[in-house]
């Protein structure tokens, strides 16, 4: 099976290797912080959600431990 090579010569390469840590002050004054209040908000919303979602999974296993218990006959 012969597989022809593809030409590449229209490709324009680069001089320089890309370095991700050449200046991070740059990077990070393109970034947009939140204000005060947006932090806040977001922070009781994450840990609301957090605690919600543990007592899920938390009463799920609780319920299913006791199924399992209860299956297997060792009240």
């Amino acid at each position: 099976m012969v597989t022809a090579k593809k030409d590449i010569s229209h490709v324009k390469k680069s001089q320089k290797k890309p370095s991700f840590s050449t200046n991070p002050s740059i990077e990070l004054k393109k970034v947009t912080w939140p204000n005060r209040d947006t932090l806040i908000k977001s922070t009781v919303l994450i840990l609301a959600l957090v605690i919600i979602l543990t007592s899920y999974v938390s009463g799920l296993d609780l319920i299913f431990s006791k199924l399992f218990y209860i299956l297997r006959g060792q009240v």
